[in-house]
């Protein structure tokens, strides 16, 4: 498996205009949906992560429930690839052994099931996963790896956004190829420099402002001023 690029494509994603029509005052999470409605903006977002993932690279998109509908459809139709749903247990109306599924423990700590027909995803299908946010990062894994025993090939994962500060989504961007449309981890990077930056200025300053306390005793104490002038010698 290559190596993950998650945050490469940041280099020219992130200063994308069409970014800033994501609603960031909704709780718990951003609400993507002002994007989604700027036909402009959601076209150049599908560009970027076409652009990322060329359509030669892959057979097929896996989108996951809900949302990742949206942004699956859209990347394929503009890929001119199939589109197969990762859709929640009891959607499909096919017996068990016709799907691949997957139960896991999502977020909320509910017990979620999803499921996608096995006849549209045969041994050697190479599948780019689609999902619009990738939070705790359990939905994104359990699917991935429900796809891999099937025997697809995972090409990668696409969403708009992967949080950094969860160690499951940074697990995802360590063992897959992840194009996250915005993220933060430059932000934290900035963040970590600038926090070393101060940290380093305020050892600094204090053994600074430790050396002129201690100048000013020597200066009233002439042995210490002698034995001070001994030892820089």
């Amino acid at each position: 498996m290559e190596p993950s690029r998650v945050g490469l494509a940041l280099k020219t994603v992130r200063n994308k205009e069409y970014l800033h029509l994501i609603d960031r005052s909704t709780s718990p999470r951003f609400d993507i949906s002002p994007l989604w409605a700027d036909p402009a903006a959601f076209n150049s977002l599908v560009s970027d992560i076409v652009e990322y993932f060329p359509p030669s690279s892959f057979d097929v998109i896996v989108a996951l429930d809900a949302l990742g509908f949206i942004l699956g459809g859209a990347l394929a139709a503009h890929a001119h690839k199939g589109l197969v749903p990762l859709r929640k247990a009891g959607k499909l109306p096919l017996a068990s052994g016709q799907l691949i599924s997957t139960t896991f423990t999502d977020y909320d700590g509910s017990i979620k099931s999803l499921q996608a027909r096995k006849d549209l995803l045969p041994p050697g299908m190479r599948v780019l996963l689609v999902d619009e946010w990738i939070g705790t990062g359990a939905q994104v894994k359990h699917a991935a790896e429900a796809l891999e025993a099937a025997g697809c090939a995972l090409v990668g994962i696409a969403c708009l956004y992967l949080y950094p500060d969860s160690e499951g989504a940074v697990d995802i961007a360590r063992r897959y190829d992840v194009c996250s449309s915005w993220s933060i981890f430059w932000v934290n990077g900035i963040i970590t420099v600038i926090a070393a930056g101060l940290l380093v200025y305020a050892v600094v300053f204090d053994r600074r402002q430790a050396e002129i306390a201690s100048m000013h005793v020597i200066r009233e104490d002439p042995i210490k001023l002698d034995r001070a002038f001994s030892d820089r010698m």
